[in-house]
């Protein structure tokens, strides 16, 4: 599973308990990866070291 699959899946998680703070800790953390991504001009996922799969 890659790290935006993982993000996302903690995301709904989140969603589900009603947990705002690491709700909004996870989309700041999905927006840098997303960001990342497109400044590499990749469109492969980010790995957990921060290179493009």
């Amino acid at each position: 599973m890659g790290l935006q699959q993982q993000v996302m899946e903690q995301m709904k998680v989140a969603m589900k308990a009603k947990d705002k703070v690491a709700l909004e800790s996870l989309r700041a953390i999905k927006s840098a990866l997303l960001l990342a991504q497109t400044k590499t001009g990749s469109s492969e996922e980010m790995t957990e070291d921060g290179k493009a799969a």
